[in-house]
């Protein structure tokens, strides 16, 4: 209802209205889940619209499945979009002023545990729709684009958590040290939470040979529309100071995690786009590749000679917090 009615969204709105009028509505259910239980997850597909209008790419919605069909230079590429919901409904506050205080443990438990579990299960939901036997799919690479929107603060999950369980493999073991003091790498053998318990590594099930990448867009929400309206000076009432935590290229191919904050407004703040803060994991098992390029991205993981390698392409943001308020107060 605030989305609807606030002056504060005014110009979030004329984003959101804009990109829906260009994405179209090829089943007709746009409009009743965005009002219903669906809202997240059709704010998420405007998102994920307008982040491929910002890659360039040729937008095909003529299809009912999968939400997109993209291309580029010869190329074309199938794209599902995907998140995690709240149980109660549209209706729930998601924010960070409703996360609770956990302990470190229980904070390490859900970023390694539950957050996988969580993510496994509609990952394997999508798998099931076998999307690539679509006479449009045939032989096309399948991208899922997916976000978390289950609880408050889900959002803030990093793409290292997905990563662990998209790829599997080692895990540092903070009890477990050399004989020069470094923590041990061990196997990662399942993900357990409160009597669920998976196995890790997506990439090496049955099927997901079909899937050719994910990309991982927690950043994808009202919020970043807001912010883009406020950096396109489209809005002028409201200003945002924006923190957190991000990653940027460092020297000798090492990767730093930095503090920043900066207030949205000033000219000097670095520039968002639709790829900042956008992860893409390559499937190293892919039937068929997405090229590297295809997709405009701030970080790349993907598999070369048998190893995991992170690269971090830009300014990275990998967790985003913003407090919005009225011009002219601070």
């Amino acid at each position: 209802m605030s989305l609807l009615k606030s002056d504060a969204h005014k110009a979030a709105r004329k984003l959101m209205d804009g990109v829906y009028s260009r994405m179209t509505d090829p089943n007709g259910n746009f409009v009743r889940d965005f009002q219903g239980k669906g809202f997240y997850a059709r704010v998420f597909e405007l998102c994920c619209s307008a982040y491929l209008e910002f890659n360039d790419l040729n937008i095909d919605r003529s299809y009912e499945r999968p939400d997109f069909l993209v291309s580029k230079e010869k190329q074309k590429v199938a794209i599902e979009c995907v998140t995690s919901n709240p149980t109660e409904g549209s209706n729930t506050d998601i924010t960070a002023l409703q996360v609770k205080p956990l302990s470190g443990q229980d904070m390490r438990d859900k970023v390694m545990n539950e957050f996988p579990i969580r993510m496994a299960g509609i990952l394997k939901k999508k798998l099931a729709k076998k999307y690539w036997e679509l006479p449009h799919c045939k032989d096309v690479p399948f991208v899922l684009m997916i976000s978390p929107f289950h609880e408050p603060g889900s959002q803030y999950y990093i793409d290292d958590s997905l990563g662990r369980y998209l790829y599997g493999g080692n895990d540092i073991h903070p009890q477990l040290v050399d004989k020069n003091g470094i923590p041990m790498l061990v196997p990662i053998r399942s993900h357990t939470y409160r009597g669920k318990s998976i196995k890790p590594g997506f990439f090496l099930t049955t099927q997901s040979e079909m899937v050719s990448a994910v990309l991982y867009c927690n950043q994808f929400s009202i919020s970043k529309f807001l912010r883009i309206a406020i950096q396109e000076r489209m809005e002028s009432d409201i200003q945002g100071n924006r923190w957190g935590f991000v990653q940027c290229p460092g020297q000798n191919e090492n990767i730093e995690t930095l503090e920043y904050e900066y207030n949205v407004a000033d000219s000097s703040a670095p520039l968002e786009t639709w790829g900042q803060g956008v992860t893409i994991f390559h499937n190293p098992n892919a039937k068929n590749p997405v090229r590297r390029d295809f997709f405009k991205t701030t970080s790349i993981h993907e598999e070369k000679y048998g190893s995991l390698i992170k690269n971090v392409l830009d300014y990275h943001p990998v967790i985003s917090f913003t407090n919005f308020y009225p011009a002219g107060n601070k």
